[in-house]
């Protein structure tokens, strides 16, 4: 397993939304590319949040 570790900033000033850089291992790893989009699956196992996050993968 690998570890990576990134900063979480807000979005703009005056909004909930929070962003964070994608670590450039992680970018090369899943192979994406500016423009992709990210799918976040999230669960709740033995008390502790779980999050998966993957490239979309484009339909057609």
């Amino acid at each position: 397993m690998a570890e990576f570790i990134s900063k979480v900033t807000l979005a703009r000033p005056n909004s909930p939304s929070l962003r964070t850089t994608i670590p450039e291992g992680v970018a090369k790893m899943i192979e994406l590319n500016t423009g992709d989009s990210l799918k976040w699956d999230i669960a709740i196992k033995d008390n502790k949040i779980e999050i998966r996050v993957s490239k979309k993968l484009k339909k057609g």
